[in-house]
């Protein structure tokens, strides 16, 4: 029996495990409750799940005000683009990159319109294609998850605002 396969599950607050509830910010799921623990699980013992999730994390964009996920000193740690690399190269080889982001690019801060967002995440494959991370030295398989479907809701974080 072979090395078990890597899958590497690079996200923001959703693959960290966040309640996802407006009244329980900063709140993270039981391990037993996060998607990436329920994937582990149903793949089983040969392949191994790597949660890289961040709250805040966008696709390519710093944050200044996303200091409380990510410490007072660097203000750029929740860009996406900037951590990518430096984390497959941790994990490698990585037979498949799980890339579920783009979320927090949605802030009202940011302004961004889905094409642009798009961008961002286009970026990101493309790094991970050209990363030499995956088994041999070539690229990871790719699974891009698109944001999920938001719902306007009576609370929500004045990040988003009701305009988006």
């Amino acid at each position: 029996m072979g090395d078990p396969k890597t899958v590497l599950c690079f996200g923001d607050s959703n693959t960290w495990g966040a309640s996802g509830r407006a009244d329980k910010q900063g709140v993270r799921l039981p391990y037993s409750s996060r998607w990436t623990t329920l994937l582990q699980r149903q793949l089983g013992d040969d392949v191994i799940v790597i949660s890289e999730g961040l709250n805040g994390r966008t696709t390519v964009l710093d944050d200044p005000h996303n200091w409380p996920n990510c410490g007072r000193t660097d203000l750029g740690a929740a860009n996406g683009h900037r951590y990518l690399l430096p984390c497959l190269h941790s994990h490698k080889p990585v037979d498949l990159v799980i890339l579920a982001l783009g979320c927090n690019d949605l802030k009202l801060r940011f302004a961004l319109n889905p094409v642009e967002i798009a961008k961002g995440c286009r970026l990101l494959v493309e790094d991970i294609r050209t990363s030499g991370c995956g088994p041999g030295g070539g690229a990871p398989k790719i699974v891009l998850v698109s944001p999920p479907a938001v719902q306007w809701v009576a609370q929500f974080h004045a990040d988003f605002g009701p305009e988006r």
